[in-house]
């Protein structure tokens, strides 16, 4: 007996020490970590002092270079950093260093032009899907032009990164894709057309970040905190499964969420979330985004709020309204796409046209 207790006492005097000290030594010199955004082949914003942001041990301090630009800063008790560096002007390529207790090396860098494209299936379809798919496909070589395609998720919460991707054939989501023939396929076709020309036209590099998901609405995009504080639009936050019903294929899409949910309650499971559930693409999607710096947004999506065009005409702008304050960077351009004339109950796409149209009091 006596033995034992002192063994328990050595154990108690040298082990439980020695087992603190070395989490805390781990602790300690545990690496920088940095938004899948920031990573080889990146575009950076031109002509503006953009930010750098990441994780790392609270109290640590942290160096940013990229050629003659740099700055430091020292980790909040959370662990999170950001500087920013610049004003940046167009060229590369460069090379991004990180480093404290461990050293990030990001290679391939350009400063040009950045863009985020958002909305549903007319900014989703790729390019492998336009008018003369083969031979855009084909002349697409073009190293000035990066293009990075989010992986579709829904959250119930804003997301700090991006999530990650667990099937390995689909490694090249949440990656800078250089364009060229191998990879341009799968791009965005409008967001693709939209760099093109401008690189052409101002022969500087251009980046897209690309989150956009088919049959999405807007509302599913727009901060939660914009619909509770609106009396316009907080009742969407309770009436949005009703909104399944204007369309078949919604209907069958909702039928079987709403078994998942049924489902899940049974096995004691969080409940799912819905692809068209207000905030949810905003929160996995977009807020990982932000405040990422970007000249603008191109955005093509109405078609699934057309039976609701009057609420649109509050909606759509204050989503506009809400995305520029989180991103902090002023009004920068919003430019979207009039939905086009088509043979869909021919009621309904003039009204959503109106609204759209409305929302041009916006700067």
């Amino acid at each position: 007996m006596a033995e034992r207790k002192s063994l328990t006492m050595v154990y108690r005097k040298v082990f439980i020490p020695l087992v603190y000290l070395l989490l805390a030594f781990q602790y300690c010199f545990a690496d920088i970590r940095l938004p899948a955004l920031f990573s080889d082949n990146m575009v950076f914003q031109q002509e503006m002092t953009v930010p750098v942001w990441g994780w790392a041990d609270p109290g640590e301090k942290v160096i940013v270079e990229m050629e003659e630009y740099k700055a430091e800063a020292i980790t909040n008790a959370e662990g999170r950093w950001k500087v920013r560096i610049g004003p940046l002007t167009a060229g590369g390529p460069f090379e991004l260093l990180v480093y404290g207790n461990n050293t990030l090396r990001i290679v391939n860098v350009l400063v040009g032009e950045v863009w985020v494209a958002s909305g549903q299936s007319n900014m989703a379809m790729e390019v492998r899907s336009c008018l003369n798919a083969d031979e855009e496909i084909s002349k697409a070589k073009n190293p000035m032009i990066r293009h990075f395609q989010v992986k579709r998720t829904k959250a119930a919460v804003p997301l700090e990164d991006v999530a990650p991707v667990v099937n390995s054939k689909n490694s090249w989501l949440n990656t800078w894709e250089v364009c060229d023939p191998t990879t341009a396929g799968h791009f965005s076709g409008t967001a693709y057309f939209f760099a093109r020309n401008l690189y052409e036209s101002r022969n500087i590099p251009v980046g897209i970040i690309h989150t956009s998901w088919g049959g999405t609405t807007a509302e599913a995009w727009t901060p939660r905190d914009t619909l509770e504080n609106d009396p316009g639009l907080e009742a969407i936050l309770e009436d949005w499964p009703g909104y399944n019903d204007d369309e078949e294929w919604l209907k069958q899409e909702y039928e079987e969420f709403v078994q998942e949910v049924k489902k899940a309650r049974l096995e004691g499971r969080p409940e799912p979330l819905y692809f068209n559930q207000p905030s949810v693409l905003y929160n996995g999607m977009l807020a990982p985004l932000i405040p990422y710096g970007m000249r603008g947004v191109i955005w093509y999506q109405g078609e699934s709020n057309a039976y609701r065009a009057c609420q649109y005409r509050e909606l759509f702008p204050a989503m506009i309204t809400q995305w520029r304050r989180k991103w902090g960077q002023g009004d920068f351009p919003f430019l979207f796409v009039q939905l086009a004339n088509y043979h869909f109950e021919p009621q309904v796409f003039p009204e959503l046209r109106e609204a759209q149209t409305m929302t041009l009091s916006l700067p």
